[in-house]
C-alpha cells in the first residue's frame, strides 16, 4: 500500500511540473517595464472635476444655445473642465469651435484622442489637454510631439499605463481598480479600508497619490444611481469628492441618469425627467470641494481605524490651511465601536483645532482617539476644521 501511495504522489508531481512548464509556454511574455515623466499639474487642474460628454454630441450641435447652455450648467454644478470624448467624425474645427464657446466662460476643455489620429489633427486642437483612450506606441509619439509643440503646458492623460520604454509627459491616469473596489465594497466583500490605500497609499506605487482620475461610472457600466443605489449613492458620493486626484463625471451622472442628449441642456430640461435632489448633492460637494483648499489640493493619509465589527475607514486630508477628516463605512453592515487612532504626526496637525460636520454643522473636538459608537451603513461624514470651512452656505 505506501509503494503504491509512492508511486501516485510522484504521478501527480510529474504531472503538475509538465502542466506548469506548458502554462509558461502558453503565457505571454510580459512587456517591458514603462517610463512616465510626470508633469507638474497646473494650479486650476489640482483636484479638478472634469465632466466627460460624448464626441458625438459635438458634431450635432446646430449652433451656439445649446453650448451656452453646457456653460451655464457647468458654471453652475462647479465644473472645472469639460472633456469631449472620441468620435469617429468629428473634426478639429467643431471641435475648436465648440472650445472657444466654453473658454468665454472660463471652462477647460480636453479632448479624448482614439487610436489612429494623426499627430496633425491632435496639434491642430485648441483645448487644455488630452485624454489617450490607449497608451500603444502610436498615441505615445503623438502625445510626445504635442506636448513639445505647445505654446502653454497642457494636461495629458491616459487610461492606462504604457507598456513601452519610451517616456511619456502625463499628469495622470485614469483609475479603473477604484470603481472595481468600490463594487467588492458594495458587495461586502472586501473592507472599505482597502479603497482608501489603493488611491492614498498605493502599494504598486506606479501612480502616484493625486494623479488619478477617479470615475463612479466608467464608460459602458450603468449610472452609479442604478450600480450602487439610492441608499448607498450618497455615502458613496461624498467618500469620492473627498479624495484626492481628479474626479471625473459622465453626463447625465448628476441627474441620476445613464444618458443624455445634446438637447438636455435646454433650461429647465431636467425638471421633469431628472433627479433634482441628487444634482443639489453634487453641486453642495464640488462647491464644496473647490472652497475648501486641503479637500482640492490637500495631501491624503489613511488613520488607523479599529472596531469590534464593521468594516469602516477613515482618512486626513491637509495643506498649510487646514485639516479635513473623513470617516465612512461603504459596506451594507454596520461598524460598531469604531475607534480612529491618530499618529503623533497627525495628532499635531488636528491639536487645538474645533471640527464640524459637514452635513448638519455640528461641531466637536478631535482628540488623539476618535470614537464613534456606530457608523451606520453607506455613510461617509466629512468633518471640515475651522480654518478649512468656506464662509457661509454652500
Amino acid at each position: 500500500m505506501n509503494r503504491k501511495m509512492i508511486r501516485l504522489a510522484w504521478l501527480i508531481a510529474a504531472a503538475a511540473a509538465v502542466l506548469a512548464g506548458c502554462r509558461s509556454q502558453l503565457e505571454p511574455v510580459q512587456p517591458p517595464p514603462f517610463r512616465v515623466e510626470w508633469l507638474p499639474i497646473p494650479h486650476w487642474a489640482e483636484g479638478a472635476v472634469i465632466y466627460r460628454v460624448p464626441g458625438n454630441w459635438i458634431s450635432g450641435l446646430p449652433g451656439k444655445t445649446q453650448s451656452w447652455n453646457w456653460t451655464a450648467h457647468l458654471e453652475d454644478l462647479g465644473v472645472d473642465a469639460l472633456l469631449i470624448g472620441p468620435a469617429a467624425r468629428i473634426s478639429a474645427r467643431q471641435v475648436n469651435r465648440f472650445s472657444a464657446i466654453l473658454k468665454r466662460s472660463g471652462v477647460r476643455v480636453l479632448a479624448a484622442v482614439a487610436p489612429g489620429v494623426s499627430p496633425a489633427m491632435v496639434d491642430s486642437l485648441d483645448v487644455d489637454g488630452l485624454l489617450l483612450r490607449r497608451a500603444d506606441s502610436s498615441l505615445i509619439v503623438i502625445a510626445g510631439e504635442w506636448q513639445a509643440g505647445a505654446q502653454r503646458q497642457r494636461m495629458l492623460f491616459t487610461d492606462s499605463l504604457p507598456h513601452f520604454d519610451v517616456p511619456l509627459p502625463l499628469h495622470g491616469v485614469v483609475d479603473r481598480r477604484f470603481y472595481r473596489e468600490l463594487l467588492r465594497v458594495r458587495q461586502s466583500q472586501i473592507r472599505t479600508s482597502k479603497v482608501v490605500e489603493a488611491v492614498l497609499a498605493p502599494a504598486d506605487s506606479l501612480v502616484p497619490a493625486g494623479r488619478a482620475l477617479l470615475s463612479l461610472r466608467p464608460p459602458g457600466a450603468p449610472g452609479p444611481l442604478r450600480r450602487f443605489g439610492a441608499p448607498a449613492l450618497r455615502g458613496y458620493l461624498r467618500f469620492w469628492a473627498a479624495l484626492p486626484g481628479f474626479l471625473l463625471i459622465e453626463a447625465g451622472q448628476e441627474y441620476g441618469l445613464d444618458s443624455l442628449r445634446a438637447a438636455d441642456f435646454f433650461p429647465g430640461r431636467f425638471t421633469q425627467s431628472g433627479d433634482s435632489a441628487l444634482y443639489r448633492e453634487y453641486r453642495q460637494l464640488f462647491r464644496l470641494r473647490n472652497s475648501v483648499a486641503a479637500l482640492r489640493r490637500g495631501q491624503g493619509a489613511p488613520v488607523q481605524t479599529s472596531m469590534i465589527d464593521g468594516a469602516a475607514s477613515s482618512f486626513l486630508r491637509f495643506d498649510d490651511t487646514g485639516v479635513v477628516l473623513v470617516v465612512a463605512n461603504l459596506r451594507r453592515e454596520p461598524a460598531k465601536m469604531v475607534l480612529l487612532t491618530l499618529s503623533p504626526e497627525q495628532r499635531q496637525l488636528c491639536t487645538g483645532r474645533r471640527f464640524r460636520n459637514f452635513a448638519d454643522h455640528t461641531a466637536t473636538r478631535l482628540p488623539g482617539d476618535f470614537f464613534f459608537r456606530e457608523i451606520a451603513p453607506f455613510t461617509s461624514v466629512i468633518y471640515l476644521s475651522e480654518q478649512t470651512s468656506s464662509k457661509g452656505e454652500l
